[in-house]
């Protein structure tokens, strides 16, 4: 259950981050590996994303932030392990490997980088997020992830890939680009 929270959160944050520049587009292609070959694209103007978030209001999203509400996080400083991270130098992280699954979680020119392997279900997870976003995020409240900062600062980066995901039946890819469609 908190895994799936994690990666929904990391989904939307990662949908949400691409706002401020209105000549930016965020696309997200989802497609389904099941004989139909079902294909799923979404192309938003960022300018949208960021025009759409304040507008939801919700118990746990509530005016672009995200409150964290898991008892697990309540000894957890998020600003300030940001701030860590951001003025750590360029490594490798962590690295865990597993008769299961390989898990690296690094820092690269100025990139947070996530990359999982789960080796029994063929499933490769790949996250790039420039490490201004990752900081703006959690830059208020420990119980809080604020997208809206995170659109404000993700307008100084290029564009790309920010989150993949392949497996045997699913394929999914989220980036930002100045193109409209996919």
């Amino acid at each position: 259950m908190k895994r799936k929270l994690l990666i929904s959160t990391l989904i939307l944050m990662l949908t949400a981050t691409a706002a401020m520049a209105s000549d930016h587009w965020l696309h997200i292609r989802v497609q389904e590996h099941n004989g139909a070959e079902e294909r799923v694209n979404v192309n938003i103007p960022l300018s949208m994303v960021r025009g759409i978030l304040p507008l939801i209001q919700d118990e746990e999203f509530n005016g672009g932030r995200i409150r964290i509400h898991d008892h697990d996080w309540d000894d957890i400083n998020l600003p300030q392990i940001m701030r860590e991270l951001r003025d750590a130098p360029d490594a490798e992280y962590v690295t865990v490997k597993s008769r299961d699954e390989n898990v690296r979680v690094a820092k690269e020119n100025g990139y947070f980088l996530v990359r999982a392997e789960e080796r029994d279900g063929n499933e490769t997870v790949n996250i790039k997020m420039p490490l201004a976003v990752v900081d703006a995020m959690f830059n208020g409240r420990s119980d809080e992830i604020d997208l809206i900062a995170a659109l404000d600062a993700l307008t100084d980066h290029a564009d790309g890939d920010l989150i993949t995901v392949e497996s045997d039946d699913t394929s999914v890819r989220i980036w930002i680009d100045r193109n409209q469609g996919s």
